[in-house]
């Protein structure tokens, strides 16, 4: 893990991440696969949101998902505004073969999410550089549209949607803190838990703001402050966006000081790179091990979240 140029930015959970050096993803997945399971075929899902916007989400189906779906966890990918689902594909495939299951949508205005349906039943394209911030804000739908697909694996056995984990890059990583937010803000049904689904967040170059969306919503919820897990992964030759992701850090770090005066659930990966966003991910540098070892780590904790069970309701 990269942190001489950035003191105070501690990394400690109930384990380390052990990121010092860059590594290809291949080196870094290779050991994990498992002889014999092939890797089940990436495939284009059409979803529809609930208002109308058609989009395209490509999954990568877990090879344990048919045996061992209920242990299984789901992963979502979330490009940066501009940018496209193509962004993913090797970190995808990737988590694919370490057992993930992966479901990598273009967002409105995105790839081949460019139309929705109207009242009248004729369709209409959606420009991304017409979009006001109330069109922007509307992304969040396509997040719930990717969940409720995922609902759907779920209680089908074939993956634990209560071990949700979320990656955004750049302006995407605003969207998952605040999808995130939308997800622990649900009201419960008196039988029923609604919601609270997203166990982790891992956030590359995420800005200040983007349109409507900043931190300051998230962080005022307790648990995202204080208790989820985060992986923040920034390019240090880029002066604002290492001075954004250190912003972010700094209101984490104050909350979750415990004994040892270290920061719990709290990581960084830095790279020295002007690249930010999806261009961590280039296999020079040490972003996607860090990724890596972040989510094995998620799954090594996996007695800390809820065992599958049916779901209801989204």
């Amino acid at each position: 893990m990269n942190e001489r140029h950035l003191p105070g930015w501690l990394l400690l959970w109930s384990l380390t991440l052990a990121i010092s050096c860059p590594t290809a993803f291949g080196q870094a997945t290779q050991k994990k696969k498992q002889p014999g399971v092939p890797l089940p075929k990436a495939r284009a899902e059409a979803l529809t949101t609930k208002d109308g916007v058609h989009l395209r989400c490509i999954y990568y189906e877990s090879p344990l998902a048919k045996k061992q779906g209920k242990q299984v966890f789901p992963v979502v990918l979330v490009h940066g505004w501009g940018r496209g689902a193509a962004d993913f594909h090797y970190l995808a495939q990737g988590l694919q073969g370490l057992g993930f299951s992966v479901a990598v949508p273009d967002l409105r205005g995105h790839g081949k999410s460019v139309t929705r349906s109207l009242a009248n039943g004729n369709k209409a394209p959606i420009t991304r550089q017409r979009m006001k911030p109330k069109d922007k804000a509307a992304v969040l739908l396509d997040l719930q549209a990717v969940k409720s697909f995922l609902l759907e694996e779920n209680n089908a056995g074939r993956l634990n949607i209560e071990k949700l984990c979320v990656v955004g890059a750049a302006e995407g990583a605003l969207l998952a803190m605040n999808w995130a937010l939308y997800d622990w803000s649900r009201q419960d049904l008196p039988a029923f838990e609604i919601g609270k689904d997203i166990r982790g967040l891992i956030l590359l170059s995420p800005p200040k703001s983007f349109g409507r969306f900043n931190a300051q919503g998230p962080l005022q919820h307790q648990f995202i402050l204080r208790q989820m897990p985060m992986l923040i992964a920034v390019g240090q030759g880029d002066r604002t966006a290492s001075k954004d992701a250190e912003r972010l850090y700094s209101k984490l770090e104050g909350r979750r000081k415990g004994a040892g005066n270290t920061a719990t659930g709290l990581f960084v990966s830095t790279a020295n790179t002007n690249l930010q966003g999806a261009e961590l991910l280039n296999p020079r540098l040490p972003i996607t091990k860090g990724i890596v070892d972040f989510m094995k780590l998620m799954r090594r904790q996996s007695d800390r979240f809820p065992a599958w069970t049916e779901q209801r309701f989204q």
